[in-house]
Order: C-alpha cells, then sequence, then structure tokens
C-alpha cells in the first residue's frame, strides 16, 4: 500500500475480522490480514519440524529469533505482562508438527488474553515476512 504509517498486521480470526474491516474502510492505514489458523509449509530452525498452522509458525519463529544466537538482537521494552504473556503458550509435538497451544487454554490458565504477547509476534513476523512471500502466505 505503501503508506507512511507502521504496516499493521491484524489476526482476522474471531473480533479481529472486525478491526480489520474497519481499519481497511479507512484506506489511510497499511493494514494486512493475517488467518494465524491457515496452513504452514515452513519448518523450524532445525529443519526438523513443520507446524501445525501459522499460528504455531509465528510463535516459535520469534522464540527462534529471541535466541541471542540468531543475530536477530531484539530487544523487549521492560514490561512483566509482555514478558509474561510471550512465555505462556506451551506446545506440543504432533505427528512430527509443532503445535502451540490454543489461545483460550493460555487465557484459561492464566486469567487473560495474552493481548500484548500477540501484537509483538504478529507485528514482528510480519515485518520479517515483507513483500512477495507475505502475500502468498495470506492470501
Amino acid at each position: 500500500m505503501g503508506s507512511e504509517n507502521a504496516p499493521v498486521f491484524i489476526d482476522v480470526i474471531g473480533i479481529g475480522s472486525s478491526v480489520y474491516d474497519h481499519l481497511k474502510v479507512l484506506g489511510k492505514i497499511d493494514v494486512t490480514p493475517v488467518n494465524v489458523g491457515s496452513g504452514s509449509t515452513d519448518t523450524d530452525k532445525t529443519g526438523r519440524y513443520t507446524f501445525f498452522n501459522l499460528r504455531s509458525q509465528i510463535i516459535w519463529k520469534f522464540r527462534e529469533a529471541l535466541d541471542p544466537a540468531s543475530g536477530e538482537n531484539i530487544v523487549l521494552p521492560v514490561d512483566p505482562q509482555l514478558r509474561q504473556d510471550l512465555r505462556a503458550a506451551r506446545f506440543q509435538i504432533v505427528s512430527g508438527k509443532i503445535k502451540i497451544e490454543e489461545k483460550k487454554d493460555i487465557k484459561k490458565r492464566i486469567g487473560r488474553s495474552p493481548d500484548r504477547g500477540d501484537v509483538v509476534v504478529l507485528t514482528w513476523f510480519g515485518a520479517t515476512m515483507g513483500g512477495e512471500k507475505w502475500e502468498a502466505m495470506v492470501a
């Protein structure tokens, strides 16, 4: 879209679809819909595991990027709730695929939605994907 604003990536499952629709109508915001429930063909950094869905991929890839050896040099703000959100998701390997715990289960376990963490991982992922590769994934 090429706006002066930072791009916004919105999970369009649930209430996010309404938020996306409203922002798209404004026309001045570079907004991209992301269906985190869609499939994924990517692998973890070892190449050994694929992902259960795009949400699992996004969260796992951000986890890998936080490793100082990744070279990503991610700096997070001092925000205890954000850090709790980013640590909240549990995972399991199901038929050779990394599956991140469902958001409803995280909410139940921690007593709230991990929204701050979701915003950070979705923004990071959108920014790292960029261009045609991103468009192909969300189409």
